[in-house]
């Protein structure tokens, strides 16, 4: 119970006020643009159109030695899970982390700043990985607010970023027809 408890508090924290997330390259690989210019450009992405719609305060930064109460958004070489480009899960001690597989981004032609975009905007949401969406049918799929729209990007400080979907997306009823299912406004309906 106790490891439990701490993940638990260690996750909620977040959904209360502003959360700050360590920023660690581990990767040997070129991330595309300079590690800092990469931070900056997903905290501006994050800032000025995720946290609109979300709703939810986060504060990044580069670092080697992370707080022990930040959350983690690290860069690694190659997946330790098979297909992955990147994950959010939670650490042995309860923090919530971000992990982007660098090498294995390139090898898949896709691009890091999407996957990092893509984990960032997940993680903050679903920071212990454990949220669940009905559908009007009864299907239950995963609260991820990039996988629905994951091929659409668009562009922040030259960096290309993820599309993402808007809460509307989750809702299980039907919509005024001007309603804005995600960021770009690809989706017409939530099709699930």
């Amino acid at each position: 119970m106790g490891v439990n408890m701490k993940v638990i508090r260690s996750a909620q924290a977040g959904q209360g006020g502003p959360v700050r997330i360590a920023c660690l390259n581990l990767s040997h690989h070129d991330l595309g643009a300079p590690f800092d210019k990469l931070t900056a450009a997903l905290q501006k992405c994050y800032d000025e159109y995720f946290l609109p719609i979300w709703g939810y305060e986060v504060s990044l930064y580069n670092t080697t030695g992370p707080q022990p109460s930040d959350w983690r958004f690290v860069y690694l070489d190659n997946a330790d899970t098979a297909r992955a480009l990147g994950y959010h899960d939670i650490t042995k001690d309860g923090q919530p982390v971000s992990k982007v597989f660098v090498e294995t981004t390139l090898k898949a032609n896709e691009v890091v700043s999407v996957t990092a975009c893509h984990e960032l905007f997940e993680m903050v949401i679903d920071p212990v990985a454990n949220l669940w969406a009905q559908a009007g049918d009864g299907t239950e799929y995963a609260y991820e607010m990039c996988d629905p729209v994951e091929e659409d990007t668009f562009v922040v400080d030259g960096l290309k970023m993820s599309n993402f979907v808007h809460p509307a997306w989750f809702e299980p009823f039907k919509h005024p027809p001007k309603t804005k299912f995600d960021h770009l406004g690809c989706l017409r309906s939530r099709s699930v």
